[in-house]
């Protein structure tokens, strides 16, 4: 969807009006949420990318995994190339989990399964654009490997999400629509419910249609919905 402000943003062709109407997907980028500059600009520190959050996001709504929190007073790493490294400018955030990598630290069990997912999406910068360079530290290092396949950038990491984690994503959404739709957070005592909406879901062909009258349907969603009409003072 793109008016003539977001086709600008965009740098492709105007669509001469100022209302959203549909447009083909960007050959750059290509469709859904990971490429929205909305989605982008809201996990940046507002000056620069922050891959960090952009993993942490991922991980916890997409694929229904949020990682845990981090322990109290963690060190920071040294924001600059070591020695034999060209001096005055910072270390990107590949090379920083690489720093981590090296030197063992407690970090890394956390940062092994967020990092990753972030890096990948620094070829965008924080307002969603793209991008070869970043601004004090020279260019744009997007390529890791999760679970040991490479992922060079965003269609890659796209691509993978769609092979490899199809079923964690489904999983994740339909928890994320239960929780939504009964007004609470979830608990063990869902997880069967959980499980019926989720193979109905892909039985559909994941049709969001199948996903909503399923639990529109539901015992829960109905339970203590419905309450008697207010009487007043009448006995």
């Amino acid at each position: 969807m793109l008016n003539d402000m977001m086709a600008e943003h965009y740098g492709v062709p105007p669509v001469h009006t100022a209302r959203f109407v549909r447009a083909p997907a960007l050959k750059t980028r290509g469709g859904g949420i990971l490429t929205q500059g909305s989605f982008l600009l809201g996990h940046s520190n507002g000056q620069d990318a922050h891959a960090i959050k952009r993993g942490v996001w991922l991980r916890g709504r997409l694929l229904g995994d949020p990682p845990a929190d981090p322990p109290p007073e963690i060190p920071r790493l040294e924001e600059r190339p070591s020695a034999g490294k060209p001096q005055g400018r910072q270390l990107s955030i590949k090379e920083k989990f690489d720093r981590h990598l090296a030197t063992g630290t407690t970090c890394y069990d956390c940062h092994k399964d967020i990092d990753p997912w972030g890096i990948a999406m620094e070829g965008f910068d924080a307002v969603g654009l793209p991008r070869t360079r970043i601004v004090g530290a020279g260019l744009v290092m997007k390529d890791v490997a999760i679970a040991g396949r490479p992922v060079n950038g965003l269609l890659p990491l796209k691509q993978y999400l769609f092979e490899k984690h199809r079923d964690d994503f489904s999983r994740g959404f339909t928890q994320h629509m239960l929780s939504y739709a009964l007004g609470r957070p979830l608990t063990y005592r869902d997880e069967q419910q959980i499980a019926d909406l989720q193979a109905a879901f892909k039985k559909s062909g994941y049709q969001m249609r199948s996903l909503i009258h399923a639990i529109a349907t539901s015992p829960d969603f109905g339970a203590g919905r419905i309450k008697e009409p207010h009487r007043g003072n009448n006995k």
